[in-house]
């Protein structure tokens, strides 16, 4: 079916809203399953309908209209307690959306007619037509008889199913039923706001039932006519109920009558005095949870958005990239002429401030702009509930899903990409993890098994993690498996961790499932998600436990836009690292470049890289070096996943925010780099691909071998510092980084362990008063002091330190035997000699958690 070509500009708009819609509608579909009929929900669901049937009309597409129109009425009914929820009828309006999703698919590619909505809507209007006819009821509050002049009036009240089952069981449960009437005063202001005082306060104490007319009419302020009718369930007396309402001013006429089991039968109240009038009602519930005054769910202002195309956006981008190149080069012409200037030039001085302002709205776009590529990740994950619903029904399990942090944002390429291997992941929790209900009683657990969704930040990268309860994997599985299959040798699998074991899922081929099911166990798909993350310049790491559960998480940087970098000289080229795949820099003494196996090898404190020179490697020229460089030699330690290398630059730049650009198709790929970025003066310079880099040439830190070793040796590699008289060491694996001190900002009600806060790249940190958490005394801050900066359970802290001495290695031989019984609960481990000097090995993790629980 072709579009109207009068109608084809909203095209765009229209599938907006019909994506929109159809997410709406399956959410509160999965929301209606589980609740049954919230009131809330199943208005959200009506609108969602009424919606699309009217936009489809407008376009003229009518298979979506009359599907939308037959879920439409269904929802009607449920609205008006005539249908029950259920899960086979959840499941006809389930289909009824996948044919929403069919319907938008045939739409773009312009094939309306190839799927056919009959079958799916006659089932609709059967279920519309079974249980409209006959149960379908109205009521009309009050009718007048005698002539119009009359004061009083007959009321009757006549329920609907719903309502009066509600009465008749509170009836059974010796609970009482009242009619109130009320008549607000005719000169009173606000009427709706007095009878929505009289609801507030019957609800202290009461169940409104049913309200004459519907409270949202009584809302309306400019509509309501000041009578009104609530049938409220209560334990309270007659008497009491008048007291409490009789608090209420304006109101001129109140009567509180008494339904007893006759009365309910019949609905028919005695005649009340002083009604002059009519009043007409439409069949809706006076419920609860109905919108009111201080309702559970308040009203939320919705922000004014603009739909943008995405490409506009990304031109945009672009040239704001060069605003900030031209930016950086003005800054440097400016202050070549200052400095060629030697006399005040006013011109030059309003040049410079020019060129200032200029930078910092330049620096303001930039973040703008930036921001606008960032999405909230609960766009990737309201897809998944859906998803995980019929899978367990397909398994015949009971799975408690549950997502956490989906306000995260991220980049929207990056949402896009990372959807595959999320569900893949969430498909192996609920069909391999977790096990059936009763596998799951008999191992002690509850029926329901639980799945944890979650995406958090961390530093610059964001944290998304699955986690189950479930069965976990067995790493003796995986042995035996990858064994048989010759994925390893039974000689390097008895050389590998439980961890390492568990890894190997991610080789091709290998799969632990007795069965292989539509969902999974052939073998295939955990090494393609993992390469689809490595891609993106991201990990993917497991922890495991038999019959306790399994988490997995991926980390990916925020943007595949903007990254921070640390920029390198090689010759006459600059070149961009990662900075997330950065571990450390280096400068290497001449003896610590080995050869071993044929290859040349660097030795830093105790652990054997791979060498790797940059120059050789990507076949330039490097710079020729100084005397002084030729006694040493700049070394980068770069890391992906579990390898690391060493590779051998000219000199370091510094760090940068930098802006990924693609190499274009002309260029096309080249081996070891992924992509380029405009440097300040103008130039280019090329991001590294360190995943290719690392699986190339890469290795992991040490083999399983050496640290059986060092395990039988029992020595540590500790980072050595100096607080106040004394020597400390800590575990080279705890230090991030270390800094030179910068300002310290205080805070109001501190912890007495925490000094104040110090900035690191662009966030604050809390720094750790690790003097008085030894009762050592304070020292004068020298230039030696330094500030570790380590995580730990808390998070990422600091500690400010007197001195850093050296890393080195602590044995157990070299242990002080008389001081073994020092309380290892403080977080100290204990005493070495070293160099005929005392050094005290702390476990910092547990000293901060002593303290902070103290505090």
């Amino acid at each position: 079916m072709s579009i109207p070509s009068n109608l084809s500009e909203y095209m765009s708009v229209f599938m907006d809203e019909l994506d929109e819609q159809i997410q709406i509608i399956e959410e509160q579909l999965l929301k209606l399953e589980v609740q049954g009929g919230e009131i809330t929900v199943i208005q959200t669901l009506f609108r969602a309908a009424h919606t699309l049937k009217g936009s489809s009309a407008a376009m003229g597409f009518d298979a979506l209209k009359n599907l939308t129109h037959g879920m439409e009425n269904v929802f009607d009914l449920i609205r008006n307690r005539q249908l029950v929820v259920d899960s086979a009828l959840t499941s006809v309006l389930f289909h009824a959306t996948d044919y929403l999703k069919l319907l938008r698919h045939s739409l773009i590619e312009g094939q309306q007619e190839s799927v056919d909505i009959e079958p799916l809507f006659v089932l609709l209007e059967q279920i519309t037509q079974q249980n409209s006819p006959e149960s379908k009821l109205a009521y009309n509050a009050f009718t007048r008889t005698g002539d119009e002049n009359q004061n009083s009036s007959e009321l009757v009240i006549e329920l609907n199913r719903y309502q009066r089952n509600v009465a008749m069981q509170a009836l059974r449960n010796q609970h009482e039923v009242y009619s109130i009437y009320c008549r607000v005063r005719s000169d009173a202001v606000m009427k709706s706001v007095r009878a929505l005082l009289v609801y507030q306060a019957l609800l202290e104490s009461s169940e409104v039932i049913a309200s004459f007319p519907p409270v949202t009419e009584i809302e309306d302020e400019s509509n309501f006519l000041g009578e009104f009718i609530f049938v409220v369930v209560t334990k309270e007396s007659h008497e009491l109920l008048e007291e409490r309402l009789s608090e209420i001013s304006q109101i001129e006429v109140m009567h509180v009558d008494l339904i007893d089991q006759e009365k309910l039968n019949q609905c028919v109240m005695e005649p009340y005095e002083d009604t002059p009038r009519n009043l007409t009602l439409d069949d809706q519930l006076g419920v609860k949870s109905e919108s009111l005054g201080g309702s559970e769910t308040p009203q939320v202002r919705r922000s004014q958005t603009v739909r943008v195309d995405v490409d506009r956006l990304e031109q945009l981008l672009n040239l704001v990239g060069e605003l900030i190149i031209d930016n950086t080069r003005l800054h440097e012409v400016t202050h070549r002429m200052m400095q060629k200037q030697h006399r005040e030039d006013s011109d030059l001085a309003t040049l410079s401030d020019i060129a200032n302002h200029f930078g910092l709205i330049i620096g303001d776009l930039q973040e703008g702009m930036m921001k606008t590529r960032m999405l909230p990740i609960e766009h990737l994950f309201n897809r998944f509930p859906r998803m995980v619903r019929d899978m367990a029904q397909s398994t015949n399990k009971e799975i408690e899903f549950v997502m956490e942090g989906k306000e995260t944002e991220l980049d929207r390429k990056l949402i896009e990409e990372i959807s595959d291997p999320l569900i893949h992941i969430l498909r192996n929790a609920a069909d391999h993890g977790i096990e059936s209900p009763e596998e799951r009683v008999q191992l002690g657990k509850s029926r329901t098994g639980k799945l944890l969704l979650r995406a958090a930040h961390q530093d610059n990268q964001i944290m998304i993690s699955v986690t189950d309860d479930g069965k976990g994997i067995d790493p003796n599985k995986v042995k035996m498996s990858a064994i048989r299959k010759g994925i390893i040798s039974e000689h390097e699998a008895n050389q590998m961790t439980e961890n390492e074991l568990q890894h190997l899922i991610f080789r091709s081929g290998l799969s632990t499932a007795e069965q292989v099911t539509d969902l999974s166990g052939r073998g295939v798909g955990m090494d393609i998600v993992r390469a689809h993350i490595e891609k993106l310049n991201g990990l993917i790491d497991i922890q495991s436990t038999v019959d306790v559960g399994t988490c997995m998480t991926i980390r990916l940087p925020l943007t595949l836009a903007i990254i921070r970098a640390l920029m390198v000289e090689l010759g006459d080229n600059m070149y961009a690292i990662p900075l997330m795949n950065v571990v450390e820099i280096v400068a290497l003494q001449p003896n610590e470049i080995k050869i071993a196996h044929g290859r040349e090898v660097c030795y830093i404190r105790g652990n054997v890289y791979p060498f790797m020179r940059l120059d050789q490697k990507l076949r330039v020229a490097s710079a020729p070096q100084t005397r002084a460089q030729s006694r040493r030699t700049t070394v980068i330690i770069v890391s992906f996943g579990d390898k690391q290398i060493c590779i051998a630059v000219d000199r370091t730049l510094g760090n940068r925010e930098i802006v990924m650009k693609s190499l274009g198709n002309y260029v096309g790929e080249v081996p070891y780099i992924s992509g380029s970025t405009i440097t300040g003066d103008g130039g280019i310079a090329f991001v590294l691909d360190v995943h290719a880099l690392v699986n190339e040439e890469g290795s992991k830190m040490m083999t399983t071998s050496e640290q059986t070793s060092n395990k039988n040796n029992r020595a540590a590699e500790v980072t050595t510092f100096r607080l106040a008289e004394h020597l400390f060491g800590i575990s080279v694996h705890q230090v991030r980084e270390i800094i030179p001190v910068p300002a310290i900002e205080g805070i109001l009600h501190p912890s007495p362990y925490v000094q104040g806060m110090f900035p690191l790249r662009g966030e604050y940190l809390p720094l750790l008063d690790l003097h008085r958490m030894l009762h050592l005394q304070h020292q004068e801050l020298t230039s030696k002091a330094r500030i570790m900066v380590m995580d730990s359970s808390r998070g990422t802290v600091g500690i400010q330190i007197d001195q850093v001495i050296e890393v080195t290695t602590l044995d157990e031989n070299s242990r002080v035997e008389d001081m073994q019984g020092v309380n290892e609960s403080l977080g100290i481990v204990g005493v070495y000699s070293k160099n005929g000097q005392l050094v005290t090995r702390l476990q910092l993790d547990e000293m901060i958690k002593e303290t902070m629980s103290e505090s």
